[in-house]
């Protein structure tokens, strides 16, 4: 009992230092994390701030080169000079709609760039007045404009401007270093206070896990003789599971055969009370003799596939599976119900179907199941129509270990299936019709169910994609 205890303060003491140690390396990634992004955010801010003094400088050397070669025009009247002027004042209209972009967050210098804007345009129409002048009254009278058109004006009010500016954005990117460097120390300090706490738990743990491990080992081997003699209880009581399995299996074979001799003899008595009495009852005597023998006929078909319900719930051997080709399975099915479907006037589409690893008799048993319950629930009025189609799939969530799996669908144009009772119709003995409207013992849909999850498959019921009828999805994997 010490040794439980003792024993269990160990584990609780290593658990919550392996929490500790958690924690202390989440609050470590978290600081770094911090750190990290208000550093890269800094960086980012410093970088958006040395973009606008570069376009500023941009605009501002532009400006006076755009003065310089306007100047260069007026005295060589070289062309050359001209078209190097106009380049550059494309230069400058490119930089301001820069410029524009980078301060479009902050509205006080969204203003100062608009004025400035203001002002050089007010500078590159002086410009252009100048070679208008040039062009049209002569050299000299160019330039007088030159001399005397407001330009120098003008382009000291731009200089005060940008200077104005620059002078701002260093003072903020003076700030954002600060701010940069105070985040760097901070996550230096965090990093190294973690690291060092973080170190000593993990010696800790590390003496708790040493000594609950030496405990777990000794603990193991009781473990291990323990399990040994439960594998040996699960062994007995599995044998005592099958033996009883066939008991009842036994017992199930031998109550049918009982059970089905007396209900062979009503109806023989009933047969030859009608063949040979026939002319001396009445419509009343005739119509219960008539019911005796229709629920004797019932009562047998019940016990028939109750015991093929309890045959294929006891066949759990995967091993005797053999490759089965549907084509051939449904044909057999197609002609065993060939009395059904001239009687219904329907009719069986069928694609040509892939041969699949399964059980061949109770494959046989799953189809016919299948189109006779889609022949017997048609339309009053309206000849049944079955379609039979198959697809591959390479997933299906509800078939374990299968990459791939076959996909069967089989729909007809019959009554349909409310989806609210969807799985309501795959238990045994439920039924959605009264007898009268529909014959059978309510457990068809049951067996099919139960084949298909003995071949680890999937089956479920949809509507119709046409909305009338049901449509039965069967899904086997592709062993």
């Amino acid at each position: 009992m010490r040794s439980a205890i003792s024993g269990e303060f160990l584990t609780s003491s290593a658990l919550w230092t392996l929490v500790l140690i958690f924690c202390c390396l989440l609050l470590t990634t978290f600081i770094a994390y911090r750190s990290t992004s208000e550093l890269i955010e800094d960086n980012a801010w410093v970088l958006h701030t040395q973009e606008v003094l570069e376009q500023i400088l941009e605009i501002s050397t532009n400006v006076r080169t755009a003065e310089g070669r306007q100047r260069g025009f007026l005295l060589t009247q070289d062309n050359k000079y001209l078209d190097n002027y106009q380049e550059t004042i494309r230069e400058i209209n490119s930089h301001l709609q820069a410029l524009k972009q980078l301060v479009a967050d902050n509205p006080a210098r969204k203003i100062e760039v608009q004025e400035l804007q203001k002002l050089i345009e007010q500078r590159i129409f002086i410009m252009g007045e100048v070679l208008d002048t040039y062009k049209n009254e002569g050299v000299e009278q160019g330039k007088q404009k030159l001399i005397h058109g407001g330009g120098l004006t003008v382009m000291r009010q731009i200089t005060v401007l940008t200077d104005k500016i620059k002078s701002e954005e260093k003072q903020l990117l003076k700030k954002r270093s600060l701010r940069s460097n105070q985040s760097r120390d901070f996550a230096l300090r965090g990093l190294v206070i973690g690291a060092i706490f973080t170190t000593t738990l993990v010696f800790f743990s590390y003496y708790l896990l040493v000594i609950d491990l030496r405990r777990r080992q000794q603990n193991e081997k009781a473990l291990a003789n323990a399990r040994d003699n439960l594998e040996e209880k699960i062994q007995e009581r599995t044998q005592e599971l099958e033996q009883s399995n066939r008991e009842l299996q036994e017992f199930a074979y031998i109550a049918s055969h009982d059970l089905q001799e007396p209900l062979r003899k009503i109806q023989i008595f009933g047969d030859r009370l009608k063949l040979k009495a026939a002319d001396q009852l009445d419509d009343s005597a005739l119509d219960y003799l008539g019911r005796m023998q229709s629920s004797a006929k019932r009562m047998q078909n019940l016990i028939n596939d109750l015991l093929q319900f309890s045959r294929i719930s006891a066949n759990t051997n995967a091993e005797g599976f053999l490759q089965v080709d549907l084509n051939l399975v449904l044909q057999d099915v197609l002609s065993d119900l060939e009395g059904s479907l001239e009687h219904y006037g329907g009719v069986v589409a069928v694609d040509h179907l892939p041969t699949i690893k399964a059980n061949p008799l109770q494959i046989r048993q799953l189809l016919q199941n299948m189109l006779s319950n889609a022949l017997k629930f048609h339309c009053p009025g309206v000849p049944p129509e079955v379609n039979v189609h198959w697809h591959n799939q390479t997933k299906f969530s509800d078939i374990e270990n299968a990459e791939k799996y076959y996909e069967i669908t089989i729909s007809d144009n019959g009554i349909g299936i409310d989806q609210q009772y969807a799985d309501k119709i795959f238990v045994p003995f439920q039924r959605l019709h009264g007898k009268n409207e529909y014959d059978g013992t309510g457990i068809g849909l049951a067996i099919c169910r139960k084949i298909i999850e003995k071949h680890h498959g999937y089956i479920h019921v949809l509507p119709a994609p046409t909305g009338h009828g049901t449509r039965f999805v069967l899904c086997f994997p592709a062993f």
